[in-house]
């Protein structure tokens, strides 16, 4: 007989906590949404709350969630940010916190950066809001990359990601992550009609919103055996002030799974 497992979760925002495996009916949520992408980031954790009890978020108040069973005890920290949404309701009230990745997704600014690799450009760019840092790769050297106000940063580092062929995100501690993943370390026993109610997998195919140059054949020999002394010898950033050829969108082929766990 298969016997489906308690779900719990502890949720601290500003100096409350909210720990259901301490208090079973002490639940001030009617619905805890955490989403957690690696192509789309921000993270975020929408709560809906009732009007009674005495949790009550502000704009800015640190928010924490973490996710485990009641009946083996145990919780993995899943999201960590910041409240930047309420919504105030007749019934319940929205709050949407955000991971500090926002900051990025904020910081619009101009500059260059010359002989810089691009884990070098990402952690001035994440000093800049003051982000934590985690992991982050070297990735490739560029002899001149050119920043934009035109995007905000969190989409260059994206671009640089893509480049280096590594995987930028914020970790479950809200630290900034530019690492390539080489293979799993953690490995979770999971049953279908016990931990697992349902599994969607969708593919699809598209734009890395890093554009690639698309130059003639003849053209492209002419340029390689015939340099010219003022002529960068590659393509200066991705900003469309540094790029004078041709460019066509790149793609790029992804799979996400959508899994509901009990």
């Amino acid at each position: 007989m298969t016997t489906l497992l308690t779900p719990a979760y502890r949720l601290t925002v500003g100096h409350r906590v909210v720990d259901t495996t301490v208090e079973p009916k002490a639940s001030a949520t009617t619905d805890l949404i955490v989403t957690l992408d690696l192509d789309a980031w921000l993270d975020t954790a929408v709560l809906y709350l009732g009007q009674v009890g005495g949790l009550s978020p502000a704009l800015d108040d640190e928010a924490t969630v973490e996710l485990g069973y009641a009946d083996d005890g145990g919780f993995t920290q899943v999201f960590d940010g910041y409240v930047d949404v309420v919504e105030p309701g007749l019934l319940t009230r929205r709050i949407t916190a955000a991971s500090p990745a926002r900051a990025l997704a904020r910081l619009f600014l101009d500059q260059t950066y010359e002989g810089q690799t691009a884990g070098a450009i990402v952690t001035d760019l994440a000093g800049q809001v003051n982000i934590g840092l985690a992991t982050i790769d070297d990735g490739i050297t560029f002899p001149a990359y050119v920043i934009d106000s035109k995007r905000p940063a969190l989409a260059h580092i994206r671009d640089l990601a893509a480049l280096s062929g590594v995987d930028a995100y914020t970790d479950s501690d809200g630290k900034l992550v530019f690492q390539a993943f080489t293979a799993g370390n953690i490995v979770h026993d999971v049953d279908y009609a016990k931990q697992i109610l349902a599994l969607e997998v969708d593919r699809s195919r598209t734009k890395t919103g890093v554009p690639e140059p698309a130059m003639p054949a003849e053209e492209e020999k002419s340029l390689m055996s015939q340099p010219h002394a003022s002529a960068p010898a590659v393509p200066v950033g991705l900003s469309p002030h540094a790029l004078t050829a041709t460019s066509v969108p790149a793609h790029r082929s992804t799979s996400s799974a959508r899994i509901c766990f009990a």
